[in-house]
């Protein structure tokens, strides 16, 4: 046996082998890991999941843009974008 095989099998053995050694050994012990919860951590970062709805006014005349506004404004917790479009299919009808 070559050295590169094994030192394959070595790996291999260590790889597969710690696993299965602590599921054989899982059966005997009661509390594997002594890992309590720390009540005194506090997170460095907070991450706040943001929804933001893009709104497009293309010239539309039947007010939607505006109720869109209002409706923004009474849900500040969302990020709302407003885009103007005067080049819009509408206005093309027009």
């Amino acid at each position: 046996m070559d050295l590169l095989t094994a030192l394959g099998a070595a790996l291999a053995a260590a790889h597969f082998g710690a696993p299965l050694a602590y599921y054989a050994a899982k059966k005997r012990i009661r509390q594997p890991w002594r890992v309590r919860p720390d009540p005194a951590y506090a997170s460095a970062v907070t991450v706040t999941p943001r929804l933001e709805i893009i709104v497009v006014d293309s010239a539309s005349t039947d007010g939607t843009a505006e109720r869109a506004r209002r409706w923004a404004q009474t849900h500040p917790d969302l990020d709302v974008r407003m885009v103007e479009e005067p080049r819009g299919a509408a206005r093309r009808l027009l």
